[in-house]
């Protein structure tokens, strides 16, 4: 198995070791194969450069930006690496409003628009876009034989749809699922559904944070033991 390291850069939940900075939003950093990806960068420029500095993150390195979807709380930490001009490519859904394109361009980033599911280094895969609202995409890494860790943003469109998508789409087994799945408002018999159906997919873990909610952990003890 090749060596995978995945950091949470910004979350809304605070960090229990008062290491990082805590803001409601959303930025993850993964580096393997010598790959060093950045999905989402958070709400705050200010504060995923205090939160990389702590975490011993050096954003000039980074050799691709993925952006789940066009919401502040995962795009304005973009700025920076506008500062340090950076020159990854930004990957971002093509049907993102223009707004936060013409933003992102006016920031001197490179801007490339993903529609349908590529892979952009070996065994890192960007899962094309879904409609939500809005359209988001998410973010694939192979890690072992057939099996893959998901990179979610918001999960807008619904977290078992991009799930679905990529192992239709890769035949991958989704060994974890992490990020934000969107269901801080939702009942729990919704919560419950849904995550019956993950397990009905195959994933064995889940790292729900930013939109996810406090309810989901206890569902999935329960469902994961059941």
């Amino acid at each position: 198995m090749k060596k995978l390291t995945l950091k949470i850069l910004v979350d809304n939940n605070p960090d229990p070791h008062g290491l990082c900075r805590d803001a409601w939003g959303l930025s993850m950093y993964v580096e393997f194969n010598n790959f060093k990806v950045l999905f989402d960068t958070g709400p705050d420029p200010k504060v995923l450069q205090y939160n990389a500095e702590k975490l011993g993150i050096d954003l000039s390195n980074i050799d691709y930006v993925v952006i789940s979807h066009g919401h502040g709380d995962h795009t304005r930490g973009l700025e920076a690496l506008s500062k340090i001009r950076c020159r990854a490519s930004i990957y971002v859904p093509k049907h993102t409003s223009d707004y936060v394109k013409n933003w992102i361009k006016d920031l001197n980033l490179n801007l490339v628009e993903i529609e349908h599911t590529v892979s952009i280094a070996p065994n890192i895969t960007i899962i094309g876009e879904l409609a939500g609202p809005p359209y988001e995409q998410a973010l694939s890494i192979k890690f072992r034989n057939n099996e893959a860790i998901i990179l979610v943003g918001c999960s807008h469109p619904g977290i078992d749809r991009i799930v679905e998508k990529a192992i239709h789409e890769l035949n991958i087994k989704p060994y974890l699922v992490v990020g934000g799945f969107h269901m801080w408002t939702e009942p729990e018999s919704y919560i419950e559904k849904i995550l019956n159906k993950l397990v009905s997919l195959n994933v064995e873990k889940i790292i729900p944070i930013h939109c996810s909610g406090s309810t989901i952990i206890e569902v999935w003890m329960y469902t994961d033991s059941s």
